[in-house]
């Protein structure tokens, strides 16, 4: 079990069954003291307050049987009330790209890298490239997010010679092949 400073998360499936939990119990324990009143039973009247007092707490017989605490529960019923369950995740903000690429940016990022190839005479590495835009596009971003961003554009990476893959797009490469 976790530490009891460290909240547990409740999704809604077991809310929901925490709910029906507490249902059955307060239903129970309805029926029960109904049996116990009726005149045919006879029983003390201290003991029929005892169980009176014992059935109905149906939140804390809940809290012990599901293993949560009381007002766990008692948050529980109460969104049940209010609305239906809704899963803690669902709600949570997605993290923003960290590069986000409209056209312009794309237009750069191509023409970069073939303005590369006919200068240099060889393929551009990842880092290469991120200095060269780090001048061009002001880029902040690290090599793994220019990767990604390279692999949404269609480029992919081959091997040169035995020196560091270099980048190529795949209609540059097709064109290197039927040359060669």
């Amino acid at each position: 079990m976790s530490s009891p400073s460290r909240r547990k998360c409740i999704r809604s499936q077991t809310r929901e069954t925490i709910a029906k939990v507490y249902d059955f119990l307060k239903r129970d324990a309805s029926d029960i003291l109904q049996l116990a009143s009726d005149p045919v039973c006879k029983s003390s009247p201290v003991l029929l307050e005892k169980l009176r007092d014992h059935l109905n707490s149906a939140r804390k017989r809940t809290a012990v049987a599901v293993g949560v605490s009381e007002r766990t529960v008692t948050n529980i019923l109460a969104e049940e009330k209010e609305t239906k369950f809704k899963c803690p995740y669902e709600n949570r903000k997605k993290r923003a790209k960290k590069l986000e690429l409209d056209q312009f940016n794309v237009d750069v990022i191509r023409s970069t890298i073939e303005n590369y190839q006919s200068e240099h005479q060889e393929l551009p590495t990842l880092l290469e490239l991120k200095k060269i835009f780090q001048e061009k596009l002001n880029y902040c971003g690290s090599i793994t997010t220019l990767r990604t961003a390279l692999l949404q554009l269609g480029y992919s990476w081959r091997k040169t010679g035995g020196k560091k893959p270099g980048i190529v797009k795949n209609e540059i490469n097709k064109l290197t092949l039927k040359t060669n």
